[in-house]
Protein backbone atom coordinates (compact mmCIF):
# COMPACT_ATOMS: atom_id res chain seq x y z
CA UNK A 1 0.00 0.00 0.00
CA UNK A 2 1.32 3.57 -1.18
CA UNK A 3 0.03 6.33 0.36
CA UNK A 4 -3.50 5.06 1.49
CA UNK A 5 -3.84 3.47 -2.10
CA UNK A 6 -4.21 -0.23 -3.08
CA UNK A 7 -1.19 -0.88 -6.16
CA UNK A 8 -2.25 -4.29 -7.65
CA UNK A 9 0.83 -5.50 -9.70
CA UNK A 10 0.28 -7.44 -12.61
CA UNK A 11 2.81 -10.30 -13.27
CA UNK A 12 3.60 -12.05 -16.15
CA UNK A 13 1.42 -14.72 -17.06
CA UNK A 14 0.66 -17.49 -19.84
CA UNK A 15 -1.55 -17.17 -22.81
CA UNK A 16 -4.51 -19.05 -20.10
CA UNK A 17 -3.86 -16.64 -17.84
CA UNK A 18 -3.60 -13.58 -20.09
CA UNK A 19 -7.54 -15.17 -21.26
CA UNK A 20 -8.59 -15.19 -18.15
CA UNK A 21 -7.51 -11.79 -17.28
CA UNK A 22 -9.06 -10.47 -20.33
CA UNK A 23 -12.49 -12.10 -19.75
CA UNK A 24 -12.32 -10.47 -15.96
CA UNK A 25 -11.78 -7.21 -17.50
CA UNK A 26 -14.42 -7.75 -19.85
CA UNK A 27 -17.20 -8.90 -16.89
CA UNK A 28 -16.14 -5.80 -15.02
CA UNK A 29 -16.48 -3.68 -17.63
CA UNK A 30 -20.39 -4.56 -18.26
CA UNK A 31 -20.93 -4.08 -14.63
CA UNK A 32 -20.23 -0.78 -14.76
CA UNK A 33 -23.04 -0.51 -17.85
CA UNK A 34 -25.44 -1.59 -14.56
CA UNK A 35 -23.89 1.03 -12.41
CA UNK A 36 -24.71 3.85 -14.70
CA UNK A 37 -28.20 2.01 -14.84
CA UNK A 38 -28.63 2.12 -11.33
CA UNK A 39 -27.49 6.08 -10.82
CA UNK A 40 -29.56 6.65 -13.86
CA UNK A 41 -32.81 5.08 -12.38
CA UNK A 42 -32.24 6.27 -8.67
CA UNK A 43 -31.56 9.99 -10.23
CA UNK A 44 -35.03 9.27 -12.18
CA UNK A 45 -36.61 7.97 -9.08
CA UNK A 46 -35.91 10.89 -6.86
CA UNK A 47 -37.27 13.37 -9.49
CA UNK A 48 -40.54 11.49 -9.32
CA UNK A 49 -41.14 9.42 -6.67
CA UNK A 50 -39.36 10.94 -3.68
CA UNK A 51 -40.37 14.76 -5.03
CA UNK A 52 -43.71 13.23 -3.72
CA UNK A 53 -42.91 11.47 -0.92
CA UNK A 54 -44.58 13.15 2.32
CA UNK A 55 -42.70 12.54 5.59
CA UNK A 56 -44.53 9.95 7.46
CA UNK A 57 -43.68 7.53 4.08
CA UNK A 58 -40.29 8.62 4.85
CA UNK A 59 -40.04 7.62 8.25
CA UNK A 60 -41.80 4.78 7.58
CA UNK A 61 -39.46 3.95 4.30
CA UNK A 62 -36.44 4.97 6.13
CA UNK A 63 -35.77 7.56 4.10
CA UNK A 64 -31.39 8.70 4.55
CA UNK A 65 -32.71 12.08 3.98
CA UNK A 66 -33.93 11.76 7.65
CA UNK A 67 -30.78 11.50 9.05
CA UNK A 68 -28.82 14.43 10.22
CA UNK A 69 -26.47 16.16 7.88
CA UNK A 70 -27.39 14.08 5.08
CA UNK A 71 -29.45 16.02 1.97
CA UNK A 72 -29.84 12.83 -0.14
CA UNK A 73 -33.07 10.71 -0.52
CA UNK A 74 -32.45 7.50 -0.18
CA UNK A 75 -34.60 4.36 0.83
CA UNK A 76 -35.08 0.87 0.87
CA UNK A 77 -38.15 1.13 -1.25
CA UNK A 78 -35.63 2.58 -3.90
CA UNK A 79 -33.21 -0.08 -3.33
CA UNK A 80 -36.06 -2.78 -3.90
CA UNK A 81 -37.85 -1.21 -6.86
CA UNK A 82 -34.37 -0.66 -9.19
CA UNK A 83 -33.12 -4.25 -8.11
CA UNK A 84 -36.83 -5.40 -9.56
CA UNK A 85 -36.82 -3.50 -12.80
CA UNK A 86 -33.25 -4.32 -13.38
CA UNK A 87 -33.68 -8.03 -12.45
CA UNK A 88 -32.62 -10.18 -15.07
CA UNK A 89 -29.36 -7.99 -15.54
CA UNK A 90 -28.50 -8.30 -12.67
CA UNK A 91 -28.83 -12.15 -12.46
CA UNK A 92 -27.70 -12.60 -16.17
CA UNK A 93 -24.37 -10.40 -15.07
CA UNK A 94 -23.63 -12.47 -12.02
CA UNK A 95 -24.21 -15.69 -13.81
CA UNK A 96 -21.60 -14.59 -16.19
CA UNK A 97 -18.86 -13.98 -14.10
CA UNK A 98 -15.76 -16.25 -15.52
CA UNK A 99 -15.49 -18.40 -12.64
CA UNK A 100 -19.32 -18.90 -12.08
CA UNK A 101 -18.65 -20.19 -15.91
CA UNK A 102 -16.57 -22.30 -15.05
CA UNK A 103 -17.81 -24.40 -11.76
CA UNK A 104 -21.44 -24.59 -13.76
CA UNK A 105 -19.16 -26.15 -17.33
CA UNK A 106 -17.14 -28.49 -14.33
CA UNK A 107 -20.28 -29.57 -12.67
CA UNK A 108 -21.62 -30.32 -16.50
CA UNK A 109 -18.63 -32.47 -17.43
CA UNK A 110 -18.66 -34.75 -14.23
CA UNK A 111 -22.52 -35.53 -14.31
CA UNK A 112 -22.10 -36.28 -18.00
CA UNK A 113 -19.13 -38.54 -17.14
CA UNK A 114 -21.25 -40.28 -14.23
CA UNK A 115 -24.22 -40.71 -16.61
CA UNK A 116 -21.87 -42.21 -19.01
CA UNK A 117 -20.01 -44.61 -16.14
CA UNK A 118 -23.75 -45.51 -15.13
CA UNK A 119 -24.60 -46.64 -18.81
CA UNK A 120 -21.72 -48.52 -18.78
CA UNK A 121 -22.25 -50.36 -15.55
CA UNK A 122 -25.76 -50.96 -17.11
CA UNK A 123 -24.17 -52.29 -20.17
CA UNK A 124 -22.24 -54.52 -18.21
CA UNK A 125 -24.71 -55.77 -16.05
CA UNK A 126 -27.11 -56.76 -19.47
CA UNK A 127 -24.46 -58.49 -21.31
CA UNK A 128 -23.84 -60.73 -17.60
CA UNK A 129 -27.25 -61.78 -17.92
CA UNK A 130 -27.21 -62.65 -21.29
Amino acid sequence: MKGGKIVVRREARGPLGEAWSARIDDWIDDGMRLVRLSKEYRRRYRETVCARCPPEQQARRKCAALAPGCSTKSCRHMDRACAAKHRRLIRAHTESHPFYQRLRMNAELERRQLRREGKRAAQGSLARTW
